[in-house]
């Protein structure tokens, strides 16, 4: 008989702690619910201000393309004035090598001139 008084007693409480984890069950769906709701109900209420912050992300983006293209093109720009620069003062280079070399064949000549 002590055996059955305890497996009622234990089958007791399985019963009452089922019915209370169902209970558990059913508040968190409800809670979840609730959530759920609100969160899509919020979303639905702000997406002025996402595409305002869209718009306006675009167009400071936009104007940051504009101003790094700006930069490639006086760079480029640069580039190649420093490139013609150097071109212009190699050619300078190379003739004023070229006059020192006459000069200095000028000035052999006449010291071979004064020695005879």
């Amino acid at each position: 008989m002590a055996r059955r008084k305890t497996t009622r007693l234990l089958a007791n409480a399985d019963c009452r702690l089922g019915l209370s984890q169902r209970r558990y069950g059913l508040w968190v769906g409800i809670v979840l619910a609730f959530a759920s709701i609100s969160a899509y109900a919020y979303m639905r209420q702000q997406p002025e201000p996402l595409a305002e912050d869209l718009a306006r992300l675009s167009i400071q983006l936009n104007q940051e393309n504009a101003n790094l293209k700006q930069a490639v093109e006086r760079a480029e720009l640069d580039d190649r004035h420093e490139a013609a620069t150097r071109a212009a003062l190699e050619k300078q280079i190379s003739d004023l090598s070229l006059q020192v070399k006459r000069l200095q064949d000028e000035v052999a000549f006449m010291r071979s001139q004064q020695k005879n």
